[in-house]
C-alpha cells in the first residue's frame, strides 16, 4: 500500500483492526494491561492469587544498558509487598524461549540494581512467558520452572527469587481451566464476553465506547507515526516551493531530506498539492 493510500484509509483500517484486537496485537496489549485493575486481574488468574494487590503496572517499559543490548519489556508491575512482575506476550513464532526469559530475568535485576541496592535486597521476580502456541509440545496450558541444588544424590529447593512460568494460548486444559479461559478471552477479546472481571469491562470500553476508540486511536497511529510525519514535512515542502519558488528538488535539498524518501514526497504532494508538481 502506498504512502497516501496509507493515510487516507487509515481511520476505516483502525475501525476494522480495532474490532478484531485481541491482547497479541501489540497496539492493544499495551493499553489494555497498563490499566492497574486489568494488570491486576490477569496477575491474579495467572498466578492463582486473586488477592493479588497492584501498585504499578507499565508497558512497553524501555531499559537501557551501558553496555551490551538495550530491553523493552511488555508489561512490568509491582504488588504491594514489593513483587516484580514482567509479563511477555510472545506475538510471533520465535526460538530459544528459554534464553529469552532468562534475559528478562537479567534485565529487571539490572535495573533493581542499578538503583543502588544490595544484593541481599533483590525482591522476588516473577517472569510470565505468554505465547500463541504451546512452545514445550507437553499438551499442557501451563508450565512452571522450578529450580533445585543437587548434592550426594539428594535434591533442595533452589530458590533465587526468580520464578518462571510459561502460559499459551492453544491448549484448553481441564486441569488448568481458568487460565485456559482467560488464554482463549485473549485471543479473542469479545466486547460482549463480560466474564472476565475488569478486563472484560475496560476491552468493552475500548472496543464500543467513542472515548475508547479514540484512546485506541493514537496508540493505532504511532503504528503510522513515520507515514504521518511525512505528510506534515509534504506541507513543509510545498510551502518552500511556493513562497521561494523553488524546484522541489531544491526543497528537498533545502530540507535536507534524505535521497530514499524523495518518491514517497513526490508521492505526497502530487496527491495533496497537485499544483505545485506541474
Amino acid at each position: 500500500m502506498s504512502i497516501v493510500e496509507n493515510i487516507l484509509s487509515l481511520r476505516e483500517r483502525f475501525m476494522a483492526k480495532l474490532q478484531k484486537a485481541n491482547i497479541f496485537d501489540n497496539f492493544f496489549m499495551r493499553v489494555v494491561l497498563e490499566n492497574k485493575e486489568v494488570c491486576q486481574y490477569v496477575l491474579g488468574k495467572l498466578l492463582k492469587k486473586p488477592d493479588i494487590i497492584v501498585l504499578d503496572c507499565k508497558t512497553e517499559v524501555q531499559i537501557s544498558k551501558l553496555f551490551g543490548k538495550d530491553s523493552r519489556l511488555d508489561v512490568l508491575a509491582t504488588d504491594k509487598t514489593g513483587k516484580i512482575f514482567n509479563i511477555e506476550i510472545q506475538k510471533a513464532k520465535e526460538d530459544a524461549h528459554e534464553l529469552r526469559v532468562r534475559y528478562y530475568h537479567s534485565a529487571v535485576d539490572s535495573e533493581i540494581i542499578r538503583k543502588g541496592k544490595e544484593y541481599s535486597s533483590l525482591p522476588p521476580v516473577y517472569v510470565i512467558y505468554v505465547s500463541k502456541t504451546d512452545i514445550w509440545e507437553k499438551g499442557s496450558a501451563v508450565y512452571m520452572v522450578e529450580k533445585s541444588l543437587k548434592y550426594h544424590g539428594k535434591a533442595d529447593i533452589y530458590d533465587d527469587r526468580q520464578y518462571t512460568l510459561y502460559v499459551n494460548a492453544e491448549v484448553k486444559d481441564n486441569s488448568e481451566q481458568d487460565i485456559s479461559a482467560l488464554m482463549e478471552y485473549f485471543k479473542t477479546c469479545n466486547p460482549d464476553d463480560d466474564t472476565h472481571g475488569a478486563l472484560s469491562e475496560y476491552v468493552r470500553y475500548l472496543k464500543t465506547d467513542k472515548k475508547g476508540n479514540d484512546i485506541m486511536y493514537d496508540e493505532f497511529e504511532r503504528e503510522f507515526e513515520g507515514d504521518i510525519r511525512k505528510r506534515t514535512k509534504a506541507d513543509d515542502i510545498a510551502k518552500i516551493m511556493l513562497d521561494f519558488k523553488v524546484s522541489f528538488e531544491r526543497a528537498l535539498k533545502t530540507l535536507e531530506i534524505p535521497e530514499e524518501e524523495h518518491d514517497d514526497y513526490a508521492e505526497l504532494l502530487r496527491y495533496f498539492y497537485p499544483n505545485v508538481m506541474q
